[in-house]
């Protein structure tokens, strides 16, 4: 069987990833001298590196060398704005994306929370600034209820706070939505980003990076309670509830693709 390794690659950024460690290293050397023969140098206080042990919670973590020395561990990372972390979760991308939205939403407070500024305009910057940096990234999130609860929070105290209103005033979060003039809140619009994110997906070729980590199989690490649930797993069990098969989407997509032809020039 031929070891896995992908590549993931963005400007001057490069992700690793293999299930052997031996071929990790091996291509991090051929890597290392190819940018060093082009006159490039790979970073070394900024290089990490993470274990994730799939099938054994307490398998130690192998080491990898940099020049002559173990390269530094992590337990997550940031890659192109979201937090990567060792357990697989979402916690703290979750955290972090609040945390962002937060200081997005500091910088045009003085719009925001102007009393002279009608409301329409300021859900068009809530939604033009603030919303894009608290979801970026989410539609790879394996969703809780306890995010989307943490979400909306945040959301709704920065759409009461612009209007000057709080809790105490008992409206209702529609109505101060619809004073902002915003269509839907930010649990549905994550809800179809990740519709459209998994059609996307789906329709990319078998040879793809996307395809490969989606094939990879994980041997599973049984606990007590209920299975972890996965991102893979909750865009099935919402594509069966809502009852749409693989082959009404083909389906689907190949009358568009009719459709489009048949238009005249």
């Amino acid at each position: 069987m031929d070891e896995l390794l992908l590549s993931v690659l963005f400007a001057d950024t490069v992700g690793l990833a293999s299930e052997s460690v031996a071929v990790l290293q091996d291509v991090f050397n051929r890597w290392k001298c190819a940018l060093e023969s082009h006159g490039l140098k790979i970073s070394e206080s900024k290089t990490e590196y993470m274990f994730l042990p799939l099938s054994d919670a307490q398998a130690s973590s192998p080491d990898i060398m940099i020049n002559g020395r173990v390269m530094p561990k992590c337990t997550s990372f940031k890659y192109l704005g979201p937090i990567l972390n060792q357990r697989g979760g979402c916690e703290k991308d979750v955290n972090h994306r609040i945390t962002v939205a937060w200081l997005k939403w500091q910088q045009i407070s003085a719009v925001l929370c102007d009393k002279r500024m009608p409301p329409k305009l300021k859900g068009r910057m809530y939604t033009t600034v603030v919303r894009p940096a608290l979801t970026y990234g989410a539609k790879c999130w394996t969703r809780y209820e306890q995010f989307d609860r943490d979400l909306t929070t945040a959301e709704m105290k920065m759409c009461r706070m612009s209007l000057g209103v709080t809790k105490l005033d008992r409206i209702k979060n529609e109505r101060i939505r619809g004073s902002l003039q915003i269509k839907e809140s930010v649990a549905e619009k994550i809800s179809r980003e990740r519709n459209d994110w998994f059609e996307k997906i789906d329709s990319q070729h078998p040879a793809s990076v996307i395809k490969k980590i989606m094939a990879l199989d994980i041997p599973p690490v049984r606990k007590r309670g209920r299975p972890k649930n996965s991102w893979c797993r909750q865009l099935e069990d919402r594509r069966l509830k809502h009852g749409l098969t693989r082959q009404e989407k083909d389906d689907r997509m190949n009358s568009r693709m009719t459709l489009r032809s048949m238009r005249p020039n």
